[in-house]
């Protein structure tokens, strides 16, 4: 079997219409459009698809202009990959793409074992591994978010994110922060949906978007908390995204 480059916008649209199954699929579906709609210009993606007539395994590589490049690799739902198939599969792409030990990988849980001795067999390294939890709405759900009129304690406000402003605070809160990352952050900043609560002046409750898709990088200064801020920005984000 064959892994297959979707080049062409042709090739992207039918690769969004295989992965339009919400929500199985979503990060890659997300990174499909972004890429096509050019909403995230710092990290444009190449698209893989194994086998190539009706892909059951699917490697986005987000080549990101400031940071090292993120790689994706998502199932079809209710696709069942055997290892060898993955070995295959994962072989193909490295020739396309050789792995390196600064890349970051999104690998969903069932396919975590497969992917790390497939790293063993070929590399000399293995990545540290952050187990992560994804959530999403259904349509009810969104419904009654963006319903929902939010409001904050006295002497905090919602206000627009200002990217240069901003975008330092915000990067200097995240722990994996590396070089780099700055300037990602201001470009998500511009780029996507983002939520910020202010007292005065100062951002003390932000999240923003990645461009696959998904919400990151809550945070609330910590002589802020037990408010509810948290809580508040992440529903307001949700409703920019809903809108």
């Amino acid at each position: 079997m064959t892994l297959y480059e979707f080049v062409s916008d042709e090739d992207m649209h039918e690769a969004m219409r295989k992965t339009d199954h919400h929500p199985h699929c979503m990060p890659v579906f997300y990174s499909i459009r972004h890429h096509l709609t050019a909403r995230f210009p710092a990290g444009p993606i190449r698209l893989f698809g194994y086998p190539s007539e009706n892909p059951s395994l699917w490697f986005v590589l987000r080549q990101n202009i400031h940071v090292n490049d993120h790689i994706l690799i998502w199932p079809s739902p209710h696709a069942v990959i055997a290892e060898r198939q993955f070995d295959d599969a994962f072989k193909q792409f490295c020739e396309q793409h050789p792995i390196r030990e600064r890349n970051v990988f999104l690998v969903i849980g069932n396919l975590t074992e497969m992917f790390l001795a497939a790293l063993r067999s070929n590399y000399d390294f293995i990545p540290t591994v952050y187990p992560t939890h994804m959530y999403y709405m259904n349509n009810e759900q969104q419904k009654l978010v963006n319903e929902l009129e939010l409001k904050l304690p006295s002497g905090y406000y919602f206000d627009d994110v200002n990217p240069s402003r901003d975008a330092s605070i915000i990067n200097g809160t995240w722990i994996h922060a590396r070089e780099g990352d700055l300037q990602q952050t201001t470009e998500k900043l511009k780029c996507l949906p983002s939520a910020i609560i202010r007292c005065g002046n100062e951002a003390i409750s932000f999240e923003m978007c990645d461009p696959s898709g998904f919400q990151n990088h809550l945070f609330t200064i910590e002589q802020h908390r037990r408010k509810g801020l948290g809580a508040a920005v992440e529903l307001r984000l949700s409703q920019k995204c809903i809108r």
